[in-house]
């Protein structure tokens, strides 16, 4: 311990953490007792500063082009069963949970589909049906499992894989399967499809069947001016389902919480414009966190609080501006 006359006159500083996180901006002596100017392999979890936790290699993918990668539970006959999903040269492997490396990756492919080898990305989608079409035209309900939609851009025919059925859809009629297109999201139980500067919407409760857009009161497509680059669904601030449309330069929603297809025309505002002047770079970086959603816009990381929006305004702040 030390004696007094050490410890008179000092001034004793005490901190509850690094609650205030990192600070890059300022200079080191202009920082607050809470912040840190630069932490190197560490993560602040309620102001404690750890080691960075590590990791350990789980797979060896099979070499070739890696266009995509996502998370399937087979619900289908209550089956239950965790997949990681992965798309290499065009082919699908669906590998279980707990993930462990394969003699042999064939086995893991689903034989069934093929997209192009050389197609930049493709894209999934996790749906839910509920509902089945019979010979004789009617519709039977069905216990809702989850369906996973494929696409790898318009090149190849949409496929789905269930758990147990795969195959590639018919677009064209008779049979008025999902159509092909890129970006997906499943929204107000229909599965909203992005082609071009179209979104597509499919039949009520079943993704595999796109009948409702070319007949009946609410038929037809939805359009926005450019190229679509992000699509996801939200909850919107008044507790609906909306899906999010993002071009380059500008950011729409559809109503898709309305169900009734033949209510579509009618209601107001039911496709509208979200942000005027800030759009989406890349699709797959639109995130949820802390009930926020994050994306990449051409100025940078940007969040959007529905809540907040509604009642304030529709200029939105760069996160990363630093």
């Amino acid at each position: 311990m030390q004696p007094p006359n050490i410890a008179a006159g000092r001034i004793v500083g005490v901190d509850n953490g690094w609650t205030a996180g990192m600070n890059t901006v300022r200079h080191p002596w202009l920082l607050r007792s809470d912040q840190y100017r630069r932490g190197l392999n560490i993560v602040n979890r309620g102001g404690v500063a750890q080691t960075r936790p590590g990791f350990s290699m789980k797979l060896i993918l099979p070499p070739g082009n890696l266009q995509g990668m996502t998370y399937f539970r087979a619900t289908k006959d209550n089956i239950n069963k965790d997949y990681l999903i992965c798309a290499v040269n065009g082919n699908i492997y669906a590998i279980p949970f707990p993930l462990q490396q394969p003699r042999s990756w064939e086995s893991l492919r689903l034989k069934n589909l093929s997209f192009d080898s050389k197609a930049q990305m493709v894209y999934f989608a996790i749906a839910e049906k509920s509902v089945t079409i019979l010979e004789d035209a009617t519709v039977q309900l069905t216990p809702t499992y989850n369906v996973l939609m494929i696409q790898d851009g318009g090149i190849t025919p949409a496929a789905f894989w269930d758990g147990e059925e795969q195959r590639h859809l018919l677009e064209s009629a008779p049979a008025l399967e999902t159509p092909r297109g890129s970006w997906m999201t499943f929204s107000g139980g229909r599965l909203w499809i992005a082609r071009d500067k179209i979104i597509i919407a499919s039949d009520i409760y079943d993704p595999l069947k796109f009948t409702e857009r070319l007949e009946g009161e609410g038929r037809g497509d939805f359009s926005v001016p450019k190229e679509i680059t992000g699509l996801t669904s939200f909850v919107g601030d008044g507790r609906t389902e909306i899906v999010t449309i993002f071009t380059e330069d500008r950011s729409e929603i559809i109503q898709s919480g309305i169900r009734d297809r033949a209510s579509w025309p009618t209601t107001p505002n039911f496709q509208s414009i979200l942000f005027p002047s800030t759009g989406c770079v890349a699709g797959r970086s639109i995130c949820f966190q802390s009930g926020l959603m994050w994306w990449y816009s051409p100025g940078g990381l940007v969040a959007s609080d529905a809540a907040a929006s509604s009642n304030l305004t529709s200029q939105i702040n760069y996160k990363d501006a630093e």
